[in-house]
């Protein structure tokens, strides 16, 4: 991702892993390159929390920077290429780069993410 993309750009893309989510921290879509490059179903992680693709020994770190986004609304992390781990469906951890975006939809954020791993 070379170039500055957009939430809508990042949630229509097919060619890339995709998950989305809204500000309650829970999955509400992923498109169909992120079920097959990580197995997961859209019925497995849909309304499930983030936490479940994330190894739990950074789900503290990811709900703290999660919150503090929520409270502050300036962005750290987002709209830059982040090398970190996904945990697939069969319970495998991966090295992958995530590449998140975020938009506020009324008065709720919903953010987005490409994730490829090697």
């Amino acid at each position: 991702m070379g170039r500055i993309v957009t939430f809508d750009e990042v949630v229509s893309a097919e060619d890339v892993p995709v998950v989305v989510a809204n500000q309650r921290g829970l999955i509400d879509r992923v498109n169909q390159a992120f079920i097959d490059a990580f197995g997961w179903s859209q019925s497995e992680v849909a309304e499930q929390p983030l936490t479940m693709l994330i190894p739990s020994q950074f789900h503290d770190a990811h709900n703290l920077g999660f919150s503090r986004f929520l409270a502050t609304e300036r962005a750290t992390l987002l709209g830059q290429a982040l090398e970190l781990t996904i945990v697939c469906a069969d319970g495998r951890e991966l090295a992958a780069e995530h590449f998140i975006v975020a938009k506020k939809i009324d008065d709720d954020w919903c953010f987005a993410a490409v994730i490829r791993a090697p």
